[in-house]
């Protein structure tokens, strides 16, 4: 494996022994200890975020499926009672669900609102 290494002058002052190994290998064995500790903070840290970011996911999903159940059960109801079409059932159900219909007047009593302060300003 090592036979394409140049074995020259430089080589051999580096492998040859020193007076000073003893603490280089100290040294080394720190900063790999030190490089391999902040390797696995890294990953650590890296594994939190993503463990983090699902918890947060997680908390905005509801803990239950009542409000879905509700909804298929009203759509079971409209479509075993009346004659209506899946489509105009479920238009039907949002309509009531997301409460357009209070919205809608809401927002009709606020233009009549402002439509009538115009009319006063004239």
């Amino acid at each position: 494996m090592f036979d394409a290494v140049h074995k020259d002058i430089i080589y051999h002052s580096l492998v040859q022994e020193w007076d000073h190994d003893d603490i280089v290998v100290m040294y080394l064995n720190v900063m790999l200890l030190n490089v391999l500790r902040k390797c696995m903070l890294i990953t650590f840290q890296a594994a939190n975020d993503i463990h983090t970011y699902i918890r947060m996911k997680e908390m905005s999903v509801q803990k239950h499926n009542k409000f879905s159940e509700s909804e298929f059960g009203y759509l079971d109801n409209l479509l075993r009672k009346k004659n209506i079409s899946v489509l105009a059932s479920q238009a039907y159900i949002m309509l009531t669900a997301n409460k357009t219909e209070d919205w809608i007047e809401q927002t009709n009593q606020r233009n009549e609102e402002s439509s009538n302060a115009g009319e006063l300003q004239e």
